[in-house]
């Protein structure tokens, strides 16, 4: 050093102010990485600085001056740098030993209760069914809004699918009337003057392999009816949503004698509805 004091080399490449290259330095990870020392300027490298290391040539950001070369018996530097290093080369690191890791301390549990869930209510499940058939603006939200508790889940957006492709649709409603007006005709030639009783009606149905159709439909009804009670309903609210499925069902069917009471009765014989 200028000095007279002998500093190591350390396998510096480039020494300057300022480094620029234009093209990238492809480093093969084998040999001592690019060491680019630089004094009160900056590099630049293209793509990036995998494999380069660099230091600054002096503490303070020193500038490398002719001078800089100059040994205190005429001699001519080979220069390096003994400033903070910028960019480091991970691969070229000295191993050091890793700190402790602090040993798995487990959850604390306050005393307080957890709060309770918050609850549907049957208006809201009814507004759900009105916006699963129609273009209504607050669907998304019914579905989605995170205030809407057990309506943001993916039980409550099921039961809108299933209401809209089984019970409401144009296309379910079509289905059902025919399917249940041939039923309907069978059951009364069967059983001339008999009344249309729900559970004689679904097992009419279960015995005859031609009617598999309106059986099948009354047995989704009855998924939909368990879908409803595991929504968290009060008996009074879950009732009535029952009652709309139902009523709608009913409608769809257009059965003479088949309302909502007796279509309720229905679903309850299917073996579907003992999960309930």
């Amino acid at each position: 050093q200028p000095d007279g004091s002998e500093l190591a080399d350390a396998g510096v490449d480039w020494v300057a102010n300022d480094i620029t290259t234009t093209a990238p330095i492809d480093w093969d990870g084998i040999e001592a990485p690019v060491k680019l020392v630089i004094g009160d300027g900056g590099v630049s490298v293209p793509e990036s600085f995998v494999g380069v290391e660099v230091v600054r040539f002096g503490e303070n950001i020193d500038a490398v001056t002719a001078t800089s070369f100059e040994g205190p018996e005429g001699q001519t530097l080979d220069l390096t740098g003994s400033g903070p290093r910028l960019i480091g080369v991970p691969t070229a690191e000295i191993p050091r030993p890793e700190a402790a890791v602090e040993p798995f301390v487990p959850p604390r549990y306050g005393d307080e209760a957890p709060a309770p869930a918050l609850a549907a209510i049957a208006p809201e499940v009814l507004a759900l069914l009105d916006c699963a058939v129609a273009e209504c603006a607050d669907a998304d939200y019914a579905l989605s809004h995170p205030r809407r508790g057990p309506l943001s889940t993916p039980r409550a957006a099921e039961i809108a699918q299933q209401y809209r492709e089984h019970v409401a649709s144009a296309a379910a409603r079509a289905q059902l009337r025919v399917g249940f007006e041939v039923a309907g005709e069978a059951f009364r030639d069967a059983f001339p003057g008999a009344v249309l009783s729900g559970g004689d009606f679904y097992r009419f149905l279960t015995l005859s392999r031609q009617h598999a159709g309106p059986r099948q439909d009354l047995d989704t009804l009855a998924a939909l009816f368990a879908q409803v009670d595991l929504l968290g309903l009060s008996a009074a609210d879950a009732a009535r949503v029952q009652q709309r499925l139902a009523s709608d069902f009913a409608s769809g069917a257009a059965l003479p004698g088949f309302d909502a009471p007796v279509v309720a009765a229905a679903v309850a014989a299917s073996p579907v509805g003992l999960v309930r």
